[in-house]
């Protein structure tokens, strides 16, 4: 999908009647993938570009479009998705709780997650979560060879043991969700964690056996898995929660200026 028609999908996306604007859900699925494949296409084009013709003005000034630099637009609107699927959750969790529906607690909760991980993507918070080394060093001694791979990203297990946490304690309400709910919210979790945190640590390894280095071709083909895997695990997560709110209706209906979303759908 290139520009045109994720500009178009964008257009199509939203309708406006009145006092309500509704959101189509083909076109938000459209716009979702479209803008994400776009992202990670020019990012390759950026990588081999470089690769081929070296550091220059080019370069430089499409740096804007690097899917693995945190001030580019690709961070950006990850940070703006993780956002959306926070509102998301939300919206969910206010409809569940009106309805005094089971389990409405587990949307809060992770509404609140992804709430934190928008301001992480944009903070980089978790860059600085090798402080924590002082913690939990008896756990994970530095002598050991996880810890020489991950000497500048410990916070891949940090990562690791709170998505297992979290799983855990989520498991009782994937249980309550219709299965096709269940397993897309576990799909994309997969998708997301396998970016986030395994290609996370392959580039550490790349590094540590100096396979690769920081912007060598190899090693940003790879952080195009990595980032890629966070931005289509959001997409797919979005999605599902899209459906969701929606129910059998195929448009998210909102009300402009107060008000939360109108749908008719169960919450799950």
């Amino acid at each position: 999908m290139d520009g045109e028609q994720v500009a178009r999908a964008a257009k199509e996306m939203t309708a406006q009647h009145g006092d309500f604007v509704s959101i189509q859900r083909q076109a938000f699925v459209r716009a979702q993938y479209g803008i994400v494949t776009t992202f990670l296409f020019l990012s390759l084009l950026l990588y081999l570009y470089e690769d081929v013709a070296g550091v220059n003005y080019v370069v430089l000034a499409s740096r804007v479009f690097d899917i693995g630099k945190e001030s580019s637009l690709p961070s950006w609107f990850s940070s703006f998705n993780l956002l959306l699927s926070a509102g998301f959750l939300l919206a969910i969790f206010a409809r569940s709780r009106t309805n005094s529906e089971d389990g409405s607690r587990y949307w809060l909760f992770l509404g609140l997650i992804f709430l934190a991980l928008s301001i992480d993507e944009v903070a980089s918070i978790h860059e600085r979560a090798s402080g924590l080394r002082i913690v939990l060093g008896p756990i994970f001694p530095k002598e050991t060879a996880l810890s020489r791979i991950l000497v500048n990203n410990h916070w891949v297990i940090y990562g690791a043991m709170f998505s297992f946490v979290v799983f855990v304690v989520f498991i009782p309400f994937l249980r309550k969700l219709p299965r096709r709910t269940a397993g897309r919210f576990l799909f994309a979790g997969a998708v997301f964690v396998s970016g986030a945190l395994g290609f996370e640590f392959l580039g550490s390894w790349m590094r540590y056996e100096e396979i690769s280095q920081p912007g060598d071709l190899i090693y940003n083909l790879r952080r195009i898995f990595e980032e890629g895997g966070e931005l289509y695990g959001v997409v797919i997560f979005n999605c599902a929660l899209f459906d969701v709110l929606v129910g059998q209706d195929r448009a998210l209906t909102l009300r402009i200026g107060s008000g939360a979303p109108r749908s008719k759908g169960r919450c799950g």
